[in-house]
This record gives structure tokens, C-alpha cells and sequence, in this order.
């Protein structure tokens, strides 16, 4: 069986005031499918920096300097340009954020966000009794009883729990190969924990 993702010997450092520090330090690992892997570190470890590492997500900035390669289903994602990584983020990889409120478009409503990401090659999809059935049954399986009132909610209008379940919907209603999930449970209650994972 191959790797569903690769990274090898991943580098990521940052040069700030002369001074270059690794973010992170040649890092490898393989992920097979159906396979789960928990990354440890303390706060500032390079755990979030890793995650926005495999989305393509990390700026190309003065004084970050990036070695290595990032292989996913065996292509290399490593200079993807951003056309050809939107065909991937959000429909073969997601990813759950750690703060969900600075993820959420504040001006548009949960509804819409979930439309958006169930949006393919970047179309815009419309709210049609399918798509609505899709966006309800995903509330649903993250454990929300009223999923039309949330469709219409915005972002601010929700509990910090309520959001962390909005972003793990918006991540998994594609069905992903692969989700990455960066502290996806860190706001909600031991129950919805255990009904998360």
C-alpha cells in the first residue's frame, strides 16, 4: 500500500534580525490511508505551522526559507501553484483549524460558508434541495439538533463548541481523503469530544 501523504525531510526556517531558527527541523513521515497520527509538542512547537505546511497555506515571505518535499496521493505539492491546490484543499484534504472564529467569514452566514465548501472547481453552487439536504445531514452527524436555524445563523451568533462543530462539518462534507485536524475538539464539551473523534 502507498503513502497518502509524504513528507520528506521537511525544513521550514525563519530568519528574523540575523538570527535563523528552525520552525521546523527535517521533518518525515508517512501517512497510509485509513490511518491515524496524533502529533504532540508544546505551544509553538511548529504543530499549526506543520498543518499549514501540508494545506499549501504558509506565506512565501522574506526570511522563511522552506526545504524538503510534500508528496500527497504521489504528487508533489511542494510548489504547487495555488490554481492547482485549490482542486485539493476543502475536496481531498481539510483541514480543522484551531481557532475556528478567525476562519469564518463573519459576514456571511454558516449556510453559506457550507455551500461554499461543498463548491467544485471553484463553480458556484447553488441552494437547492440537495445541497441544503447535504448541509443539514453534515450539522447533523457533528451532533447539531437544529440544523436549520444554524444554516441561517452567522458566525458571531454561535457558542465557541457550536463553531468548532461548524469546522469540522465545513471539513468533512466532501468526504476527504485526508483531514487534518489542528486541536479539533479543544472547545467542546467531553461528550461532543468523544463524538468527534
Amino acid at each position: 500500500m502507498k503513502p497518502l501523504l509524504q513528507i520528506k525531510n521537511w525544513n521550514v526556517q525563519t530568519t528574523i534580525e540575523s538570527q535563523t531558527r528552525n520552525i521546523l527541523d527535517h521533518l518525515s513521515m508517512d501517512v497510509y490511508p485509513g490511518e491515524i497520527i496524533g502529533i504532540t509538542g508544546e505551544s509553538g512547537s511548529g504543530k499549526s505551522f506543520l498543518a499549514t505546511s501540508i494545506m499549501g497555506l504558509l506565506p512565501y515571505l522574506p526570511g522563511i526559507a522552506f526545504q524538503g518535499r510534500i508528496f500527497f496521493n504521489e504528487q508533489d505539492l511542494t510548489w504547487t501553484e495555488d490554481s492547482v491546490y485549490n482542486q485539493i484543499r476543502g475536496k481531498q484534504i481539510s483541514l480543522i483549524v484551531q481557532q475556528p472564529l478567525n476562519a469564518l467569514n463573519p459576514l456571511l452566514t454558516c449556510g453559506k460558508q457550507l455551500l461554499e465548501a461543498i463548491s467544485n472547481d471553484n463553480k458556484q453552487q447553488h441552494l437547492d434541495a440537495e445541497n441544503t439536504a447535504k448541509m443539514q445531514a453534515a450539522l447533523l452527524h457533528v451532533g447539531f439538533e437544529n440544523p436549520e436555524s444554524i444554516l441561517k445563523a452567522f458566525p458571531h451568533q454561535l457558542s465557541g463548541g457550536e463553531l468548532q462543530r461548524l469546522m469540522v462539518a465545513i471539513a468533512t462534507i466532501n468526504s476527504p481523503m485526508l483531514i487534518i485536524a489542528d486541536e479539533a475538539t479543544s472547545s467542546l464539551d467531553p461528550l461532543a469530544q468523544k463524538t468527534i473523534v
